[in-house]
């Protein structure tokens, strides 16, 4: 598994819950398909997805 963490500015679209759907719709523009969208039990309070590529092995998964 690789980890990549990356740090993002505050603004105000991402703060008042336009990340969850900008990161949606980046994903689903590259054709990489939605399925699991939850949270975290040691993030409380975050959104965590897994997406997949076609039939592809393998998953992505972004916690925000």
């Amino acid at each position: 598994m690789i980890t990549v963490e990356i740090e993002l500015s505050a603004t105000p679209q991402l703060d008042n819950g336009g990340s969850v759907s900008t990161i949606e719709h980046v994903c689903l523009a590259e054709s990489l398909t939605l399925t699991q969208r939850g949270t975290l039990a040691s993030y409380p309070g975050c959104t965590h997805w897994h997406f997949k590529q076609g039939k592809a092995r393998g998953v992505l998964e972004l916690t925000w």
